[in-house]
């Protein structure tokens, strides 16, 4: 008799015992089929120890229909054998014509605690690159680059793209997680500037439970709305501004400009935000508002799209997100960046330019999350955006820049807190 289980840490199991007929095994396999037609990675926990006999004719029914779900078996990341010895060399045929990417582990009956724990292992990784996939995506890979580049966007996308912290870390009782790391960003030294230089990028997140959060210049972040589909959060952070000379504390590499002399420097200031996301499967939209408060008063609006998806190609799972992004600003802030009033005029050379409220850019961003464990992980990104409207039509973007905007970096981090999912799993002895 075989029986089927949904553990609620991330692998499936099946409980087989007593005496293994044909029927059995088309039962397994129907089962098999359509869990892996999902193609989402699993992991399995088969326990074979209460097995008595297995009919001959059962195991040659399971080699050829275990070997017509091979397609789908390339979604199998780990499985946990728990079987006697003597039952062991009658389920080597199946194991081999599985994937080389699949590990099977073999554990004797007195052993079934460690394999839990070898298969709790596989679902923190998954947890946390799906969790890392969610929280950095498209949404920050873009929308920051594409906004404002240079030193702000590096800062920024630190905190956006933290490295993954599973759930697990509440689901074990220890509701805090920080991240620590650090990447490079090659991207424009400015908005609008048409050359692109190396930013250090520094990563630090702290989160508290599922509500707070504290991440690079996003700040102190605290989810109103916490729903399976609907998220809802406000932020109070720290916009930066831009100096005069276009250089940067975390510039690695690359010259600084002369494009902004005379157009003076654009302090940094305290800013309030909010963000509204919605998702379906592997779909989102999303829109966030932010505030200003200080030195360039205005309001900058983002609406997202995003996709994601998992891929096993590379043996280990890899998270790739994408999608596009529209950036509006009202006239304050449009003018701040790009407008030229009389004096920035006659101490720059250029033309005196009144920069309205509308569209500020439009573009599309990727990112890729390999998680390298339970606790590590590498992010790449990627982000185009296309200036537009008031921003395009600024003698500083006509005749010193560039209405393209690129950015690509990597970025590596670490977690600390939480149990990486080492919760004891139920019935683990």
């Amino acid at each position: 008799m075989i029986e089927f289980d949904r553990s609620p840490n991330g692998y499936l199991e099946l409980h087989v015992s007593g005496t293994v007929d044909i029927d059995d095994v088309d039962r397994a396999a129907s089962w098999l089929g359509g869990v892996l037609s999902a193609g989402v990675s699993l992991s399995f926990y088969v326990d074979l120890a209460a097995v008595e006999n297995i009919e001959a004719d059962a195991i040659g029914a399971a080699s050829k229909r275990f070997a017509s779900l091979a397609d789908g078996a390339r979604f199998v990341e780990r499985i946990a054998l728990v079987v006697e010895r003597r039952h062991a060399r009658a389920f080597e045929p199946l194991t081999r014509s599985l994937p080389p990417r699949t590990t099977v582990r073999r554990f004797a009956d007195d052993e079934t605690a460690s394999a839990r724990r070898w298969l709790l292992e596989a679902a923190a990784v998954r947890r946390g690159a799906l969790r890392a996939a969610r929280e950095s995506s498209v949404e920050g890979a873009l929308c920051h680059s594409s906004r404002r580049a240079g030193c702000l966007a590096a800062c920024v996308l630190a905190g956006q793209l933290a490295a993954p912290a599973p759930a697990a870390a509440e689901e074990a009782g220890a509701p805090w997680s920080l991240s620590l790391g650090a990447g490079a960003l090659l991207a424009p030294l400015h908005l609008g500037d048409d050359e692109l230089g190396l930013i250090g990028i520094p990563n630090l997140t702290l989160r508290y439970g599922e509500r707070f959060s504290i991440e690079g210049l996003e700040g102190l972040s605290y989810r109103l709305v916490q729903g399976e589909r609907l998220s809802g959060s406000v932020s109070l952070g720290y916009g930066a501004g831009r100096d005069e000379d276009g250089d940067s504390l975390l510039r690695l590499a690359g010259g600084t400009t002369r494009d902004l002399e005379g157009l003076g420097d654009i302090d940094g200031t305290a800013v309030v935000g909010g963000k509204l996301t919605y998702r379906e499967g592997s779909l989102s939209a999303n829109i966030s508002l932010r505030r200003a408060l200080g030195s360039h008063e205005g309001t900058v609006i983002d609406f997202g799209l995003g996709w994601s998806t998992m891929t096993m190609a590379l043996g280990p799972p890899l998270i790739v997100s994408g999608g596009p992004r529209l950036t509006l600003a009202d006239d304050a802030w449009t003018g701040a960046f790009f407008g030229i009033d009389a004096a920035q005029s006659a101490a720059s050379g250029l033309a005196e330019h009144q920069a309205g409220a509308g569209l500020l850019s439009a573009g599309v961003g990727v990112s890729l999350v390999l998680p390298l464990s339970a606790r590590t992980s590498l992010v790449g990104i990627g982000g185009y955006a296309r200036l537009t409207g008031e921003a395009a039509d600024s003698p500083l973007v006509r005749e010193r820049g560039s209405v393209d905007q690129g950015t690509i970096g990597l970025i590596w981090s670490y977690r600390f807190g939480g149990e990486s999912g080492q919760g004891a799993p139920p019935g683990a002895s």
